[in-house]
């Protein structure tokens, strides 16, 4: 989760060097570098130290038995091109591993709850006209994100029920090119965080899923529990806490 944090230094290259140190980003990073080296090492021993047969050897073998042979121009894999060859094949099978259910469901997350009905108020720079209505250039844009997401015209009559399969089939993209449904605004001047959240919202969810099986309390039935949003403010949340309970899931060898 550290690595999915923003630098200030990135906003502010000439300062990098001393802010990334001072608060703390360089010696975070090379922790995360550290544990990440401390895992691939334990792959590579376990590898090492297990013989198998021909049948059940992966990637990993390869490597370890092509780190012991000499290639044409005499040269011969270091450990440091294993470790990154390793590290190379599991960001390749993270990204093509993906749950399209997980990812449509992240995606259904901003369209329906996204975090604040309305954005950013936006100013006009130049004479259009909307729905048959004047817009002086001057004139404060508030864009309701909130009705876009629920738009039974776009996303039929379940527009406010959760149903990722929707985004199957559906060539609709959060990132401003399209206007369906604008979590992150859109135009030439998005959210910054706008390719971090799903990526953070995807990640959490992922986790929770894999290692927790979810019980609700009191034997309270799904359909009883209570979603209703909160109308008082101008962030969205729930109007009642939803109490669940995590159960640790068993996972067979």
């Amino acid at each position: 989760m550290e690595m999915l944090t923003d630098s200030v230094g990135d906003f502010f290259p000439w300062l990098s060097p001393l802010i990334d140190v001072f608060s703390g980003w360089n010696s975070r990073v090379e922790k995360c570098f550290s544990n990440l080296d401390a895992y691939i090492e334990t792959i590579l021993a376990e590898h090492q130290n297990r013989t198998i047969s021909d049948d059940d050897k992966d990637f990993v073998h390869a490597l370890v038995e092509l780190s012991t042979i000499e290639n044409a121009a005499g040269y011969r894999l270091t450990k440091e091109d294993v470790k990154a060859l390793i590290m190379n094949r599991k960001r390749t099978e993270t990204r093509y591993r993906k749950n399209d259910i997980l990812e449509n469901g992240g995606e259904r997350d901003t369209k329906i709850a996204s975090a604040s009905p309305l954005l950013i108020p936006h100013e006009s720079l130049r004479h259009c006209q909307i729905g048959g209505y004047d817009v002086f250039p001057g004139t404060t844009v508030l864009v309701n994100g909130w009705a876009i997401g629920r738009d039974p015209e776009t996303w039929g009559e379940n527009a406010a029920e959760f149903y990722p399969e929707r985004f199957e089939n559906l060539e609709v993209e959060y990132g401003g090119g399209s206007y369906e449904m604008v979590p992150f605004g859109g135009g030439r001047r998005p959210c910054p965080a706008m390719n971090l959240t799903p990526t953070v919202i995807e990640f959490t969810i992922a986790n929770l899923l894999y290692w927790f099986d979810w019980e609700v309390p009191d034997e309270v039935k799904n359909e009883d529990l209570n979603m209703i949003e909160k109308e008082d403010s101008l962030v969205l949340r729930k109007k009642l806490p939803l109490y669940l309970i995590p159960i640790k899931h068993m996972w067979e060898d």
